[in-house]
C-alpha cells in the first residue's frame, strides 16, 4: 500500500516490535502515562465509576437531580428550555427580515463557486475529485445536518442512499490545502 494508508494496514504492522518491546519493559517501566497491566486498567476505572455512581445515587436519593426525578424505579427527564431571551429573538426578527430567502442547497452552492471547496473532496486512493460537485455537497449536508444518507437521498432525489454512502467513505477528507482563489464579488 502506498503512503498515507495507515488507516488500511494490519494492527499488527502498527505495533513495536515485540522485541523492542520486550528491551523497553525490561528496562523498567514504559514511558505511557497507563498502569502496567490491564487488570490494573480496569480496576482504576472500576473505582471512577463507582465514585461517579455514588455521588448520582446521593443526588437522586436527596433529589439533588436537576430537571431529572426517579421515583418508583422511572426515570423522568423534563424537557430543554429555550437558552434564547424572548427579548433577543424580539431583536432579531427585524434584521432576519432583512435577509434574502436562500435555500442551504444555493449557498453552499455559491460558496463553492467562490473558493472551489468541493475540490478539496478527493478520492482516498485515486487522489481525483467527484464527476459531480452537487452530489458531493449533497453529501456534505446530509452529514452536516445529522440527515443521514437514508432521508437525503429520499429528499433530494439526485443521488441514492447507496452512492451518497459511497461518497462519504471515498470522498469527504481534505487530502491536500486548497488554493485560495478570489471570491468573485
Amino acid at each position: 500500500m502506498g503512503r498515507g494508508n495507515r488507516r488500511y494496514r494490519a494492527v499488527e504492522q502498527q505495533l513495536i516490535p515485540a522485541s523492542v518491546f520486550a528491551a523497553m519493559r525490561a528496562a523498567g517501566p514504559l514511558p505511557v502515562p497507563l498502569p502496567g497491566s490491564a487488570a490494573e486498567w480496569l480496576a482504576g476505572k472500576r473505582e471512577v465509576l463507582n465514585r461517579h455512581l455514588g455521588k448520582v445515587a446521593a443526588k437522586v436519593a436527596s433529589d439533588g437531580l436537576e430537571d431529572v426525578s426517579l421515583r418508583a424505579g422511572r426515570l423522568r427527564v423534563s424537557p430543554l428550555k429555550a437558552s434564547t431571551p424572548d427579548e433577543a429573538e424580539g431583536a432579531l426578527a427585524p434584521m432576519y427580515a432583512h435577509l434574502p430567502p436562500i435555500r442551504v442547497t444555493d449557498l453552499l452552492a455559491d460558496v463553492d463557486r467562490w473558493t472551489g471547496f468541493t475540490g478539496c473532496f478527493t478520492h482516498l486512493t485515486t487522489g481525483r475529485t467527484h464527476d459531480d460537485p452537487r452530489a458531493v455537497l449533497t453529501a456534505v449536508l446530509a452529514d452536516a445536518t445529522n440527515l443521514g444518507h437514508v432521508r437525503m437521498a429520499e429528499a433530494c432525489g439526485l443521488v441514492s442512499q447507496r452512492q451518497l454512502g459511497w461518497l462519504s467513505s471515498w470522498h469527504l477528507r481534505a487530502r491536500k490545502p486548497m488554493a485560495r482563489r478570489s471570491p468573485g464579488w
